[in-house]
């Protein structure tokens, strides 16, 4: 009986592994490919998911990334404003998929400006600045890719990697020496 077990609930992990990559494939493959359930009509956020933000670019190392010439998108590909040179700043870059995007929500309402507010409120001796580079669909190989070609160029005293993977909430931090941020960033 225990064998059945394992052997049943092996047969479905492969079937669920095959779809996934089936979809992944064709995703890649075919980017523009008309899958039936595209067309379904599924809410999220009030929103029907076919206003899913268009402004991707192919990127030959990430699959895609945020196109930097859509109006929402600063000149990195970031959903924010452009990162100023200002010294004294503690800077906080955002990374991971939709949920730090944001989408469906405005830019205001993404968790990375609302911690920015926070920051700035409480804190009123230090200025923070929290930039949002969510990327919806990234993998957590993506988002790292991202952070090693892009995001350490400019030199954050804080990385957070916070993505969601079915359940599970994955969070990485990083935090520079204090002497770094009392020098300028």
């Amino acid at each position: 009986m225990k064998r059945l077990r394992i052997k049943i609930i092996f047969t479905i992990i492969i079937i669920i592994v095959a779809l996934f990559l089936f979809e992944f494939l064709a995703t890649v493959i075919n980017p523009h490919l008309n899958l039936p359930h595209a067309n379904v009509g599924l809410m999220v956020g009030g929103r029907d998911v076919s206003e899913y933000p268009s402004g991707y670019i192919k990127d030959r190392v990430l699959f895609w990334r945020l196109d930097p010439s859509f109006e929402e998108y600063n000149s990195i590909g970031f959903r924010d404003r452009e990162i100023s040179k200002e010294k004294n700043v503690f800077r906080i870059i955002c990374m991971g998929d939709s949920i730090t995007f944001g989408w469906p929500n405005k830019t205001e309402n993404t968790y990375p400006k609302v911690l920015e507010k926070l920051l700035n409120s409480q804190f009123s001796e230090m200025k923070f600045e929290v930039f949002n580079a969510g990327v919806p669909g990234y993998t957590s190989h993506q988002g790292l890719v991202w952070l090693q070609k892009e995001i350490i160029k400019y030199n954050p005293a804080l990385s957070l990697y916070i993505m969601v993977l079915m359940i599970e909430v994955v969070v990485i931090g990083q935090i520079k020496s204090r002497e770094c941020c009392r020098n300028g960033l």
